[in-house]
């Protein structure tokens, strides 16, 4: 079974608040596939990680950091 194909769908049945975050250089997960489940998922934002590939949360840490913080609405 294709994982992809029912994350990514528009029958996408997940009704809760969701940051989607990507890296712009990942490739096991393409960002469009994020962005995509993102558009499907009700409640959600997505981010593009500049700069990153698979571990975004090392490779660029302040500003994934920085978005963790704004999604849960903790001013630093």
């Amino acid at each position: 079974r294709d994982w992809s194909s029912d994350v990514c769908s528009s029958d996408l049945q997940i009704d809760s608040p969701a940051l989607i975050m990507a890296g712009a250089h990942e490739h096991a997960t393409p960002a469009s596939m994020s962005e995509q489940m993102s558009l499907n998922w009700r409640g959600s934002s997505y981010c593009l990680i500049p700069d990153a590939a698979h571990i975004g949360n090392v490779e660029q840490a302040s500003f994934f950091n920085a978005r963790i913080a704004e999604f849960l609405g903790i001013s630093g």
